[in-house]
């Protein structure tokens, strides 16, 4: 498995160094020390850490354990005619196994990731960031924009500057769903990326397993705003805090991005300002489906009332259709 292929070496670096500690601190409490564990168990453990190449997460812990037991210092324990039964030579292990559920790999991932720095890229200039985000029920881990895209980006990678409200970090707007797959595949292209999508109108087909962006699923995006918190906006219970909507703008348009309070997993405003096209055909959650007559959008906009705002509320629109409160943010698939 390359994560050099999806742009993300020194994320993957990251999660290795800290996976490592995690594992170093967790062998030294079952062993009391490194230097006590025989052969036999370094083996046990190799055997292991090669298993673990279930999905991106799992196999980083793979490597970070692979790497740690290289680093075993050389076992001194009694030689065979000295002590017969190896397992009397070693200290009473302080758990019962020293084996790693995967439930409780998939909690120290999720813990690990959620402290690491976001993710950085720059197009003709323009920098934005994506966050890595663990895997949502039943689904797959996956990056997603910090912020709404921004005209100063939206212009670098089209060249087209459609919005009413001129600044160059107020999100995007006025752009249409079929807008939002041809951006996706023209900025996967300016970075080097497998674009994601076949076609760019209501018909395009997705393709899996591609390392581009793409408009994120309901499910995905739901997930991102809730931020690993059970509260009613994105990131606040107190909408004030954290959503440009009809209140906080007295409706006369959209706001800089990343102004308010960001949500758990430090992505701004997805809950009001614009609202985001998702891939979704609105009457089939889950699926991009070629030719959809509506196109699922999230999290409010800048003329909306609180109640658009929550994190669980639906809406769609026509997929050609482009109008002053309609923007974009993006994801990709990760691994």
């Amino acid at each position: 498995m390359t994560f050099k292929l999806y742009g993300l070496d020194k994320w993957a670096d990251n999660i290795i160094d800290k996976a490592r500690d995690e594992f170093t601190n967790d062998l030294e409490n079952h062993f009391g020390s490194l230097e006590t564990i025989n052969e036999k168990d370094r083996d046990e453990l190799r055997s292991y850490a090669q298993t673990l190449n279930d999905d991106p997460w799992t196999y980083l812990f793979g490597v970070a354990l692979s790497d740690l037991i290289e680093q075993f210092p050389e076992y001194e324990g009694d030689n065979e005619s000295e002590c017969e039964d190896e397992e009397e030579a070693q200290p009473a292990a302080k758990d019962e196994s020293i084996r790693y559920s995967s439930e409780r790999l998939e909690v120290k991932a999720a813990l690990i990731e959620l402290n690491l720095e976001r993710f950085e890229n720059t197009v003709e200039g323009v920098t934005f960031h994506e966050r890595a985000l663990p895997a949502p029920n039943e689904g797959k881990p996956f990056m997603m924009m910090e912020t709404q895209v921004t005209q100063a980006l939206y212009r670098a990678v089209t060249g087209k500057s459609p919005s009413e409200f001129s600044d160059d970090q107020r999100p995007v707007e006025t752009v249409s769903w079929e807008d939002g797959i041809a951006f996706c595949n023209a900025l996967s292209t300016k970075l080097g990326l497998n674009p994601a999508y076949r076609g760019t109108d209501n018909d395009c087909e997705l393709i899996e397993g591609a390392n581009g962006f793409r408009l994120p699923f309901e499910a995905e995006w739901e997930f991102a705003a809730k931020g690993g918190q059970n509260l009613e906006y994105a990131g606040s219970d107190h909408i004030d805090e954290v959503a440009w909507y009809d209140v906080t703008t007295n409706e006369e348009g959209t706001r800089p991005v990343a102004q308010l309070k960001a949500n758990g997993y430090g992505l701004y405003d997805m809950s009001g300002n614009v609202w985001e096209w998702c891939a979704d055909d609105y009457s089939n959650p889950g699926q991009h489906r070629p030719g959809a007559s509506k196109r699922a959008v999230r999290g409010g906009c800048w003329i909306s009332g609180a109640d658009d705002c929550e994190v669980s509320s639906r809406n769609r629109d026509s997929p050609g259709h482009r109008d002053i409160y309609l923007g974009l943010r993006l994801s990709r698939s990760l691994g």
